[in-house]
């Protein structure tokens, strides 16, 4: 009895320690039958419902806008470059690395408004590999970035809301538009 007391123990111990590949948010918010292009790279995604695609003309660093047809709430996917170093790092080592570089930027921006990283997440969708994370910008609003490689490109994903609250459903849309890549 003693035995299967550790083995059990030792089992939950490892189970609560080993990384899972689901998301802690869902990807079930309906998408329409309309994909967006971006026009920079080889990256496609469908609309989300009630959802319409924005251009960036000002400083052209959105390779694909998505905005929220209340105009309260966005998905912009950003082209990450990296030198040929940091890329093989990244390869070799996991997406990971590409959130730890993620990360470090985001905390010089926000510099001394800077609160910390929380739900990080490392997942897949569709076979691929993707990892995420949560921070809280200058406005106190709660913004969350998901990094992944597509077709020899690196991208960040920033889902960000104009409004407190009411963030879950923005990630679910987030997610649910990831299972759309293409």
């Amino acid at each position: 009895m003693k035995k299967l007391l550790i083995v059990i123990f030792v089992t939950l111990i490892l189970s609560s320690c080993s990384h899972s590949l689901s998301s802690i948010y869902k990807f079930d918010y309906p998408l329409t039958g309309q994909r967006s292009f971006s026009k920079t790279t080889n990256i496609s995604v469908k609309l989300p419902d009630g959802w319409f695609t924005a251009e960036d003309n000002e400083c052209k660093c959105i390779d694909l806008w998505l905005v929220r047809n209340d105009y309260k709430q966005s998905l912009n996917f950003s082209v990450i470059h990296v030198d040929e170093t940091s890329r093989k790092n990244i390869l070799q080592n996991g997406i990971e690395k590409l959130a730890a570089l993620s990360k470090i930027s985001v905390k010089a921006k926000l510099g001394k408004y800077f609160k910390g990283f929380f739900n990080d997440e490392v997942f897949e969708l569709n076979g691929k590999r993707f990892s995420a994370y949560e921070y809280e910008n200058k406005e106190g609003i709660i913004n969350r970035v998901v990094l992944f490689e597509h077709k020899n490109n690196f991208y960040e994903l920033t889902a960000i809301s104009k409004e407190t609250g009411n963030y879950e459903q923005l990630w679910v849309i987030q997610n649910t538009v990831l299972t759309s890549l293409n």
